[in-house]
């Protein structure tokens, strides 16, 4: 989901949501989006339609119900976002956030490599400069982890 919203024209910022603690993204119009509660939503809307992805998900860890054959997942929380985070999580966050930056930096360089090879026609090359855009920004944007 995270990468097609991306393929979109959606960036990621480097704030959380506050209902499920997820990362946040920002649509081509300025309005910020939960993945995570916005396929909630979507599977709320429309419970009555089969769904690949959810016929395809794997058994393990489902729980049968007594006399009625049915599996449901165990209960887990989801964590609220506190805003005292002990230094572990700090520490993990500062990480992903390195290695987030170091994926979208080669995605630069790739976008730009292929940019500067001139061979793509006018309107490809205004795709190449809309995606190193929301890349640059998105790349900015986890400066300052949430």
């Amino acid at each position: 989901m995270m990468a097609e919203r991306l393929l979109l024209g959606h960036r990621m910022l480097a704030t959380c949501c506050d209902k499920c603690s997820c990362v946040l993204f920002e649509d081509p119009n300025g309005k910020e989006v939960c993945v995570r509660c916005d396929l909630i939503d979507d599977e709320m809307e429309q419970p009555t339609e089969p769904d690949a992805r959810i016929a395809n998900v794997p058994t393990a860890g489902l729980l049968p119900l007594a006399n009625t054959g049915e599996n449901l997942r165990p209960h887990v929380p989801i964590q609220p976002h506190m805003e005292s985070k002990s230094t572990d999580e700090s520490n993990l966050q500062r990480e992903v956030f390195t290695e987030v930056r170091k994926v979208i930096a080669s995605e630069i360089r790739l976008a730009l490599v292929e940019f500067k090879k001139g061979r793509q026609n006018v309107s490809s090359r205004l795709e190449s400069l809309k995606l190193l855009r929301s890349l640059a920004r998105t790349f900015r944007a986890f400066d300052t982890p949430c």
